[in-house]
């Protein structure tokens, strides 16, 4: 009964193949598993576990133990806005007070006996030095979905937080999260904390890292003014130079994974984009390049114990123009708004460039051509990552990106923003 699922109920066949595709990964056999009340003979249990909200729709793993699954939900729970954190809040004290049998479906992972085989919890509490206890943040299934494992201590505490990739695209970004955090890890930053990467490798087919949490007696939203010193922190921790645009890895790189666009009809006017921005900038204007975190978010960042706290590295890249952090915490929020993004809200974003990149010491036609560019930047990601396919709004790009980019008019008003300057 290898990987089995037992008395399902009432949850729909997709559900359930996302969670069995989650579960078979972290539990590989000999790991077995049911959902429900039955018991296998002959096995011993090596993890028990409710599944939230349910079996129709599942987003969390937590430990049936009341503390653990109080604290699971207290480490899972987002804090960028107030409405999440009551929400976690009511859900944590239901927990502690052990409601946790009552929420959810059980899962129970199996193991023969007596067997030598090792499960992710002997992974986990050799890499941190302290036995441990897994809960699991699913997520909604998108093409770049990664379980996320918060190991747990027998008194609660979260000794370190895990990432497993599971297809080609999420094996990557976990690998690249991996690099970054050795490279950041080896920086002397001062305005900014990140996790230390405490092991980085495979655990069956999927790509393993293993991280410290950031802990904070405190975390609340980031003072406008500690995130742009931290984002030029990070934009300047492999170093910044100026490039001109066509002879910049950058824009060389942009081009490959363009050309990598399944859909045919994005990749061509992705391509034929880049082609109309790098021609429409200045030739002989040379562009500031540094590095950014890639995904600078209010549910990725947060301000504690004096210190800006940021994690989610799995789009750190170095080479890009300068001030790409700034624009993607500004067109976060638009597209979030927006429901179904429109192209006014890619026109906002331009019109607002100036005033977002000055800070990096970033203006006249390289303002306008680093908006752009950004834009490109953040279509190719929703077309490579088939974020249509999984239902997320903005990877509809050809309704609100792609006409912007093609449209002489989005220069136009990039350098109206810029009040006439060249």
């Amino acid at each position: 009964m290898t990987g089995a699922i037992v008395d399902p109920g009432p949850a729909s066949s997709r559900a359930l193949n996302d969670l069995a595709e989650v579960v078979s990964a972290i539990w590989p056999p000999p790991v077995s598993w049911t959902l429900g009340a039955l018991r296998p003979n002959g096995q011993r249990l090596v993890a028990d576990l409710v599944v939230m909200p349910g079996s129709e729709d599942p987003r969390v793993l937590v430990p049936r133990r009341r503390a653990l699954a109080a604290a699971a939900t207290r480490a899972a729970t987002p804090v960028h806005t107030t409405r999440l954190r009551a929400r976690g809040l009511v859900r944590t004290s239901a927990l502690r007070l052990g409601a946790a049998p009552f929420l959810g479906p059980r899962l129970r992972l199996w193991m023969p006996s007596p067997s030598d085989a090792r499960t992710i919890e002997d992974v986990l509490g050799e890499t941190l030095g302290v036995p441990v206890t897994v809960s699991v943040r699913l997520g909604p299934a998108r093409a770049n979905r990664k379980p996320v494992l918060h190991a747990l201590t027998a008194g609660g505490a979260v000794a370190g937080v895990a990432k497993l990739g599971l297809t080609n695209l999420t094996r990557a970004l976990v690998r690249t999260e991996g690099d970054a955090l050795d490279r950041l890890g080896r920086s002397s930053l001062r305005t900014i904390s990140t996790p230390r990467l405490l092991h980085a490798g495979q655990w069956g087919a999927s790509e393993l890292v293993v991280q410290t949490p950031l802990v904070a007696a405190r975390r609340e939203r980031v003072p406008a003014k500690a995130r742009i010193e931290a984002m030029r922190e990070v934009a300047a921790v492999a170093g910044t130079h100026a490039r001109r645009l066509e002879a910049s890895p950058f824009v060389s790189g942009l081009r490959t994974r363009i050309d990598a666009v399944a859909r045919v009809d994005h990749r061509e006017r992705l391509q034929a984009g880049l082609a109309r921005v790098v021609g429409d900038h200045e030739p002989l204007d040379l562009v500031p390049m540094g590095s950014w975190h890639g995904d600078w978010t209010d549910w990725n960042v947060v301000h504690g114990d004096g210190v800006v706290m940021a994690w989610d590295w799995e789009r750190f890249a170095t080479e890009v123009p300068l001030g790409f952090d700034a624009l993607h915490y500004a067109a976060q929020p638009l597209l979030a708004a927006a429901g179904v993004p429109t192209a006014a809200n890619a026109m906002a974003l331009l019109s607002e460039a100036p005033r977002l990149l000055a800070p990096f010491s970033v203006d006249g036609s390289v303002a306008a051509a680093t908006a752009r560019l950004y834009l490109l930047e953040i279509g190719t990601r929703y077309a490579a990552d088939s974020q249509l396919e999984a239902s997320v709004a903005a990877g509809a790009i050809d309704r609100w990106l792609l006409p912007v980019i093609e449209s002489p008019g989005s220069l136009d008003l990039a350098r109206r923003s810029l009040g006439g300057r060249p």
